[in-house]
């Protein structure tokens, strides 16, 4: 009996992460981080957010596999998580010439420092790969913190003559992010700094 319920639930988290790759299907293609993450508003220890779990994929495919695992570790866990993956798909080749140089600067490190950054080498990469100028795409987040932030987001998006430019619109757990095309933010008089150049796509909450 156990078996078969641990059956189903390994069954409904994949149904999970196919609906929410099919929701954000523009943004599983390429490469791009997904993100394990424990806000230190929700109860982190670390004064910043606290990365638990990353993954690089490749493809729709790998987008799928790797956020049903982030979705088990956020199942199985009593914290409250959140998962996210970047909006701007990235260069992989860009990404390992950023990590060589950084490589490089590691060499005049202290011993210490210098062990610490070979111990850490996955987060380090995933750092350098997650730069901006690693990017191959320019959208913009958004990010909205209630319902009325949004309807003034959208009324400027629309006096700007910018509706073409919004790719999708999604409820957050307090408020909405709109995701569009590139665009001069300064078009958004009351919104520009809410718009993010680079940003992160909430993904599960």
């Amino acid at each position: 009996m156990r078996e078969k319920k641990q059956e189903q639930i390994i069954q409904d988290l994949w149904k999970k992460a196919e609906n929410i790759a099919d929701e954000f299907k523009q943004f599983t293609h390429g490469y791009r981080t997904l993100l394990l993450i424990h806000r230190a508003k929700e109860g982190a220890v670390k004064a910043n957010n606290s990365h638990l779990k990353k993954f690089i994929s490749g493809n729709h495919k790998e987008f799928v596999e790797y956020l049903y695992k982030l979705l088990y570790l956020k199942e199985n866990s009593k914290d409250t998580l959140r998962i996210y993956s970047q909006v701007n798909c990235r260069d992989f080749n860009k990404a390992i010439r950023e990590y060589k140089e950084r490589q490089l600067e590691a060499d005049y490190y202290s011993q210490e420092d210098k062990e610490s950054f070979y111990k850490d080498t996955h987060n380090r990469f995933v750092s350098a790969f997650s730069k901006p100028s690693c990017r191959i795409e320019t959208n913009f987040i958004i990010d909205c913190d209630d319902l009325r932030e949004n309807e003034t987001a959208l009324r400027e998006i629309s006096n700007a003559g910018l509706n073409d430019k919004i790719i999708m619109q999604y409820p957050t757990k307090n408020g909405w992010h709109i995701v569009t095309k590139a665009f001069n933010p300064n078009l958004l008089e009351n919104m520009s700094s809410k718009v993010n150049k680079d940003g992160l796509l909430l993904l599960a909450y």
